[in-house]
């Protein structure tokens, strides 16, 4: 088992859960966005780590290209945007 995996793994969890908690304590979209980012980052990790990552290739890239875009996009809504 590939530790670096698994401790990215362990964030994005955590991260996640600290998003969904700080949307529903503010009901702010930017926490949200941040957790669906790092969802779907922690997937990509999850998928290599039980060893998936060759039959679902095609899908790893895109999977992150989307996630760091959702943080992307929290961070410009909840610190930028007035």
């Amino acid at each position: 088992m590939d530790a670096t995996l698994l401790i990215n793994l362990i964030f994005c969890i955590a991260i996640v859960l600290l998003g969904c908690w700080g949307y529903r304590k503010t009901g702010k979209a930017w926490p949200m966005f941040i957790a669906i980012g790092f969802g779907l980052l922690g997937l990509t990790h999850l998928l290599r780590l039980i060893g998936l990552n060759e039959d679902w290739e095609g899908l790893l890239i895109p999977l992150r290209v989307i996630g760091y875009s959702a943080v992307i996009y929290a961070l410009y809504i909840g610190a930028l945007k007035k």
